[in-house]
């Protein structure tokens, strides 16, 4: 599992992206994260943990959690 924090998330949208701790931004799609909420969505700034996953556009945000 990797740290980082929001940068930005569309809400209208469902998408952002998380620049993780070690710096590299990840895309994150409102379906990847994990919560109780029925629409799903991520606060600018907000720290998460999530998995990496490689995919044919490139690397992007999985099973991602809002912690602290």
């Amino acid at each position: 599992m990797a740290n980082g924090t929001v940068t930005m998330f569309n809400h209208a949208k469902g998408h952002g992206t998380i620049r993780s701790d070690d710096g590299e931004e990840v895309p994150v799609h409102h379906t990847e994260i994990i919560t109780n909420d029925s629409l799903p969505t991520l606060a600018v700034n907000a720290r998460v943990v999530f998995d990496i996953q490689d995919g044919p556009n490139g690397r992007r945000a999985k099973s991602v959690m809002v912690v602290g």
